[in-house]
């Protein structure tokens, strides 16, 4: 910078175009909690069976609440788009095979990958009917990351226990010779039976920070009206055999590389912080 002679606020929109992402902490150290970036896209997938009555199969496998989600993110969107400085795309497929959501991310330049749907190991994808489409999922990882890389910085899979699947993707992306390259932010969560509506209100409450709030990722997942909001909404039940009481409560979990990942974050990209 000193070479060149310019000023800090100049320098930081070359640097913020030049490695297009988040920077929640110099946001708010200068007032801005502005994104210095020209564009956003926005790939929302929905695998969703129809509901009943609607001719399709799988109908209790139905989010009721996933159309919500999407006009919630593109709502707010279009209610910030004067105090922000860069365009967004929200483009949303529902019910493909995995390969036209794959072409979709062939195309480049996506900034967020929201998966609404269902998990069982992997990602459950559907046909317009409602069939469940068996995919390899190892297969679409490697795809996803394949064609991410360069430009993806937060990835929500928003399904049952996607935490392993969110795991086996950061664990390819920050692979031998990646190490480089800082990887997305991925959001996925532990629990084996979440509700539809709960999954739906936190992440909600997450894109309002980020939308609206100006958030860093992390800082959005992290944030306390979340963590409120999941100890207000904990599942309480009683054990039968022994009368015994026990809470649930369902929380976002960020998901980080695994120790045996070949990524150094000391030596990753610091524009990503």
């Amino acid at each position: 910078k000193d070479d060149i002679n310019i000023d800090d606020d100049t320098f930081n929109k070359m640097c913020c175009e030049l490695f297009p992402f988040p920077c929640a902490k110099k946001q708010k150290k200068e007032g801005t909690r502005g994104f210095y970036k020209k564009s956003q896209k926005y790939l929302i997938c929905v695998a969703s069976p129809p509901k009943s009555g609607e001719g399709g199969v799988n109908s209790k496998d139905h989010l009721g609440n996933a159309q919500n989600e999407i006009d919630f993110i593109k709502r707010k969107f279009e209610e910030t788009k004067d105090d922000r400085d860069y365009d967004v795309e929200v483009h949303v497929l529902k019910d493909v095979w995995p390969d036209t959501i794959l072409k979709k991310l062939k195309e480049g330049g996506y900034t967020a990958f929201i998966y609404i749907g269902h998990n069982s190991g992997c990602l459950n994808f559907t046909d317009s009917k409602g069939h469940f489409i068996a995919y390899d999922s190892e297969e679409f990882t490697q795809q996803l990351v394949k064609f991410g890389k360069g430009s993806l910085e937060f990835i929500f899979l928003n399904a049952c226990g996607s935490e392993g699947v969110c795991q086996s993707i950061l664990d390819l992306w920050t692979s031998s010779g990646s190490g480089l390259r800082r990887p997305p932010v991925t959001v996925g969560w532990r629990e084996a039976a979440l509700p539809d509506r709960h999954a739906c209100e936190v992440s909600k409450l997450i894109f309002k920070h980020i939308i609206v709030d100006k958030c860093g990722y992390e800082e959005a997942v992290n944030s306390k009206s979340i963590n409120k909001f999941c100890e207000d909404n904990a599942v309480k039940a009683t054990r039968e055999e022994d009368d015994t009481e026990w809470t649930t409560a369902y929380y976002p979990c960020i998901v980080k590389p695994s120790k045996e990942s070949s990524y150094d974050p000391e030596i990753a990209n610091p524009i990503a912080d």
